[in-house]
């Protein structure tokens, strides 16, 4: 197998967007359509901080809850009682505040995961995208290295972390659900399936190597039209008694789609399309119609945390937390309207703002580290615990490790593009305690720049008109991104079914 090549040299790129601004305000420097990104991979900044190493190298299991909102754990602040499991785990590990996603979809942040490049710049914006055949997959560094690989993943092969998306390199096993599991449910997706087949596979692995293990469930994502066996069609749904643990009676009334609408997932879609083309305001959707969604959601929540428990047990009672490291972390958030839609599509904080927890064998102290980071930089960090170096291609930097730790501020990217089966777009960039949204709903047919104070403004919800100059460079940064999207993108065909499981999901019409 041809590897990409090796450098012990992390360049923090993002951070470099407003010393090129300032470059082209001051020298005249052609950028837009110049050589962008080689302006951005010129810096010879790289951290020094101390890392830890393991030998032998350690397991590393790795797993990703699709549509996890941060705010809605109890270690991120929660009043309802969601997360025991995940609260506790994270008590004993390193627990990132500040954490984000590069975008609100699934397919884009996994590929951020696992190949440390924001996917902008790999052209991941269309439904039909793939992992590019040039850039760099953490597992296949892991394999080479001598690392057992498996994944158990919720999703069809064609689908968001499909194989046939490129997930699938370096990966011994690659496993899509429905999960061959003893559990009886009417749900394809179900976390405790794959915990009894991730259980199983880590019982037959070879002892002798170690292993990377990647988990990925949709049991708090929303689920799919026709699953499930209870007339009123819920958006989020999972087995009783995680159903209506948050509902209360007058909420678990509520039957969501109508004669002639969509039910279940769907439904979401069916609405934001209203309330984008202005048909629907959402200002005048039901209250409490919006908090018996986020009882749902938390249920679901619940019943993922009821077996990551299961899983924690399993690795304490086998011996295996003393050499593994779990990572726990979310492609994106979830949306209640807190905006203009529901579901995964804006570029605001309760939708890229994510978990992401670390536990170390060695260093159960428990640690926060506040300091803005990226699920992309999960990428060399799991490369630098395996003994390995990162790519130079990559845009991520390994992970801070330590709460002392102080790193220059940091620019971040957001976006949302869905090629031509989107009816919103966006982008955004997050900026110390600054946050610009530049962004366009089909109503207002023109795009609009909200700039917000996120120190004062943790939620995004009243945009700054009087900060004129710093939305205009701003700005400048965000224009200086757009120019980095690949022209080309790797791309494949989706079949009927893929397409109707998408469509069932909400993601498409």
């Amino acid at each position: 197998m041809s590897l990409p090549p090796l450098s012990s040299t992390f360049y923090p790129r993002a951070f470099l967007l407003v010393l090129v601004v300032s470059l082209v305000t001051l020298g005249g420097v052609c950028l837009m359509g110049c050589g962008q990104e080689e302006q951005l991979e010129s810096s010879s900044r790289v951290y020094s901080e101390p890392f830890p190493q393991f030998d032998p190298p350690p397991n590393i299991l790795f797993l990703s809850i699709d549509t996890q909102r941060a705010d809605h754990l109890g270690c991120y602040g929660y009043a309802r009682d969601t997360s025991p499991n995940i609260d506790h785990f994270a008590a004993e590990s390193v627990r990132y505040t500040q954490a984000y996603a590069p975008t609100p979809w699934t397919l884009p942040s996994h590929v951020a995961m696992f190949c440390g490049r924001h996917p902008y710049k790999l052209g991941i914006n269309d439904i039909n995208a793939a992992i590019p055949l040039t850039a760099p997959v953490m597992t296949t560094y892991l394999k080479a290295a001598g690392y057992q690989t498996a994944a158990f993943v919720d999703s069809k092969p064609k689908g968001m972390v499909g194989a046939r998306r490129g997930f699938d390199r370096g990966f011994d096993v690659y496993k899509h659900a429905p999960h061959q599991a003893s559990v009886q449910s009417p749900f394809v997706y179900e976390m405790a399936a794959t915990v009894e087949v991730a259980q199983h596979w880590l019982m037959q692995r070879d002892v002798n190597k170690p292993f990377f293990l990647f988990l990925h469930t949709k049991s708090v994502h929303g689920v799919a039209e026709g699953q499930g066996n209870d007339p009123r069609r819920f958006p989020y749904d999972k087995p009783e008694p995680y159903r209506s643990r948050y509902l209360t009676v007058d909420q678990a009334k509520f039957i969501w789609g109508g004669p002639g609408e969509p039910g279940a997932e769907p439904y979401l879609r069916y609405l934001n399309k209203q309330f984008a083309h202005g048909t629907l305001d959402p200002a005048t959707y039901s209250a409490q119609r919006v908090e018996a969604l986020k009882a749902l959601y938390d249920g679901g929540i619940r019943y993922m945390d009821q077996y990551f428990g299961v899983l924690m047990k399993f690795l304490d009672e086998t011996g295996l937390s003393q050499d593994t490291i779990v990572i726990v972390t979310a492609d994106h958030g979830e949306g209640f309207l807190e905006h203009q839609f529901f579901h995964h599509i804006e570029v605001y904080k309760q939708l890229l703002h994510v978990p992401l927890i670390i536990r170390l064998p060695r260093d159960r102290m428990g640690k926060v580290i506040e300091l803005p980071v990226e699920i992309g930089d999960i990428m060399p960090t799991i490369l630098g615990f395996a003994g390995l170096e990162a790519p130079d291609s990559i845009d991520a930097i390994r992970l801070p490790l330590d709460s002392s730790i102080n790193r220059p501020k940091r620019q971040i990217f957001g976006c949302y593009q869905f090629g031509d089966r989107g009816f919103y777009d966006a982008f955004s960039l997050l900026e110390g305690d600054w946050k610009l949204l530049f962004h366009k709903y089909p109503k207002n047919k023109t795009w609009q720049a909200d700039l917000f104070n996120v120190s004062s403004d943790m939620d995004e919800l009243t945009p700054i008109t009087s900060k004129s100059d710093r939305t205009k460079a701003m700005l400048k940064s965000i224009t200086m991104w757009q120019g980095l999207s690949s022209t080309t993108q790797s791309a494949i065909s989706l079949d009927p079914e893929t397409l109707n499981h998408l469509r069932n999901l909400g993601y498409i019409d």
